[in-house]
């Protein structure tokens, strides 16, 4: 009695199609009423966006890929919805979803351990300086959408700890070098294309994005008192588009010198070509030098015949006669000698910056407006600006965290045994010396307003520190596969010899 109740219990079961038949009729329904209510367009936007943070969250380092694709070719895009006062970015949802994913994976599996950066301490003191500062600073009327902006500069911050903690093996490294190269050739190709095309015509594209944080007038940005254009592409700003370019082109030029086959070779040069393309119409040079010195790091640790490259390009330049007719070699000069109006601006900004500084001293003013109206908050220098937000506190720990990453790069690569994971962390280092190097005449990797850029600067420091940890652990290897191996024929050459014993002792018999 008891089986026919089950079979008959089962049979009343609705088929399992039947679920699957009344989801997609919900589904059905609610994109019938989202289309109705708003624009078609933004339906398929939001499907599209949908799944792709479905593709953010399948996989821990998912949200890494993700944000190196945003931060490259739309570092601005907002999400067309508010939550309230709160608009999140495309950059901020990569950076939160990628955090919070790590937290959980280290909830949920007991077996996970948390992975020491190598230069924790200094980052957390910075960390703390900055948290501090920002408190003490709420007196001098920070708004919500400073401390948003704050927000997304820690979360950049913490790239450190989650880069160390969820990128742990040499193929996972130079994957997000390999996409960070591909981003930055393709925002190059935008950049240029949009640079060549009519103004009007560049400006009408652009302004296409403005449903997504973007302006939607006076985008296009020429040279101060001249008509001559500089390339934006979507970074809206020469100088960032310029600090992108530099960055992604200097891991471009590192990536060369790995002993892989010429077949990635001649991609990592075809990707160059935009992006050096994009860099030189940005007329930027504080991002131009940055990104010599990168590459001056780079030809010296493990590519020295681009010394003979770099001799050979600056000898058919000065041959030809077009250097110095060039407005890039006349924008350059302008700004050594302190002719143009940028430069003088520059130092005008200093001078102030250092008023601030000596008002405010130990913990700066925070991250939001100046405390007088006399002064103004804002200055084309990293090492000027940290000390404006953060104090000379701020600024010791932040030179810390420098100091401790060139001392174990210094250790870990300077006679050193090359292997694949060492030229990827010379390559980081580059870039990291490149950021150092453009720091000195621009602000953004360390301005709150940036965070992408900010977020950029800590991967950068985060996949140097675990190139030289894995460079490590592939000696260990190669030393304990040494070591077995001798063990191993000590072995054999004692089982021969006692083998060998053993005949003559029989034969003496």
């Amino acid at each position: 009695m008891e089986r026919a109740f089950l079979r008959a219990a089962t049979r009343s079961r609705p088929p399992a199609w039947l679920g699957t038949v009344g989801i997609a009729l919900a589904a059905g329904i609610m994109l019938g009423v989202a289309v109705s209510v708003a624009s078609p367009l933004y339906v398929i936007a939001g499907l599209l966006g949908l799944s792709g943070y479905i593709y953010l969250l399948a996989d821990v380092r998912n949200p890494l890929y993700g944000f190196i694709a945003v931060a490259t070719l739309l570092p601005f895009a907002v999400i067309p919805v508010k939550l309230g006062v709160v608009q999140f970015s495309l950059v901020e949802i990569c950076l939160l979803t990628v955090v919070v994913l790590w937290l959980l994976r280290l909830l949920a599996n007991r077996g996970e351990t948390i992975r020491g950066s190598g230069i924790d301490l200094p980052v957390l003191s910075y960390l703390a300086v900055c948290l501090a500062a920002l408190v003490l600073g709420t007196a001098y009327q920070t708004t919500s959408s400073d401390l948003h902006l704050f927000a997304q500069f820690i979360n950049a911050l913490l790239l450190v700890f989650v880069v160390a903690n969820c990128v742990r093996d040499l193929a996972t490294v130079t994957r997000l070098l390999w996409y960070l190269v591909l981003g930055g050739a393709v925002a190059g190709i935008i950049a240029v294309v949009l640079y060549y095309l009519p103004a009007d015509t560049a400006t009408r594209l652009l302004a296409g994005l403005s449903h997504f944080g973007y302006p939607a007038s006076d985008i296009l940005q020429y040279d101060a008192n001249t008509n001559v254009l500089k390339a934006i592409g979507t970074s809206i700003d020469h100088n960032i588009l310029g600090a992108t370019m530099m960055i992604c082109g200097t891991v471009g030029v590192g990536l060369l010198a790995a002993s892989w086959p010429k077949g990635k070779k001649i991609w990592v040069i075809a990707a160059l070509g935009p992006i050096l393309a994009a860099l030189l119409l940005t007329y930027s040079r504080g991002s131009l030098v940055g990104f010599l010195c990168g590459c001056t790091v780079v030809a010296t640790l493990r590519y020295r015949r681009l010394w003979l490259i770099a001799g050979l390009m600056v000898v058919a330049l000065a041959l030809s006669g077009q250097l110095a007719s060039s407005s890039f070699f006349t924008h350059l000069q302008t700004g050594i000698e302190v002719q143009d109006q940028a430069t003088q601006m520059r130092f005008g900004e200093y001078k102030d910056a250092l008023h601030l500084i000596s008002e405010y001293p130990w913990f700066g003013v925070g991250f939001g407006n100046a405390p007088d109206v006399d002064i103004y908050l804002g200055v084309s220098s990293i090492y000027l600006m940290i000390p404006e937000n953060v104090g000379l506190i701020g600024l010791a720990c932040w030179v810390w965290i420098y100091a401790t990453v060139f001392q174990k790069s210094w250790r870990g690569l300077i006679g050193r045994r090359q292997n694949e994971a060492r030229t990827l962390a010379v390559a980081c280092l580059g870039a990291v010396v490149s950021i150092l190097v453009a720091g000195i005449f621009d602000h953004h990797f360390v301005d709150i307003h940036f965070p992408h850029v900010a977020a950029m600067v800590w991967l950068m420091v985060g996949l140097l520190m675990v190139s030289l940890r894995i460079g490590e652990q592939l000696d260990a290897e190669s030393e304990n596969g040494a070591g077995n191996a001798s063990g191993d024929g000590q072995l054999a050459v004692a089982t021969l010899s006692s083998s060998h014993s053993g005949t003559n002792l029989r034969h003496s018999r």
